[in-house]
């Protein structure tokens, strides 16, 4: 699966979009407890 059909493109971008939102949305949202690892 590379691309969605043409008569599915419009649902296939607006889906994106709202998944991208809430990613944005989770992330800034988190909260980050403790000292960061070094790593090696």
């Amino acid at each position: 699966f590379r691309a969605p059909a043409a008569h599915n493109q419009e649902v296939f971008d607006r889906a994106v979009e709202v998944i991208a939102e809430a990613t944005a949305e989770l992330l800034a949202g988190l909260e980050v407890r403790g000292a960061a690892r070094k790593a090696g």
